[in-house]
């Protein structure tokens, strides 16, 4: 049956000024992700509940190891704008 999976579905929302930092940031998960066989799967920005300044997506991730096993590193880190 092999190894189960951890899926996390997530919403964000993020500053449109940030956009650019947040792509770099995601871009860093994806590869911590990947040392514990993880991946984002899936990215949906969804067009109708941008409003102002900011924008809102939802992600699908998955893993083979559970959450606890990501290093700090992997979570909560905030994006800047530099």
């Amino acid at each position: 049956m092999g190894n189960p999976r951890l899926i996390l579905v997530v919403t964000l929302e993020v500053r449109k000024d940030a956009a650019a930092a947040f792509e770099r940031f995601e871009t860093q998960a994806a590869a911590i992700l990947s040392r514990w066989e993880g991946r984002i799967e899936r990215v949906i920005r969804l067009d109708e509940l941008t409003s102002g300044d900011t924008f809102q997506e939802v992600q699908k991730k998955s893993g083979a190891q559970p959450l606890q096993a990501m290093p700090p590193e992997g979570i909560n880190t905030p994006v800047s704008n530099g």
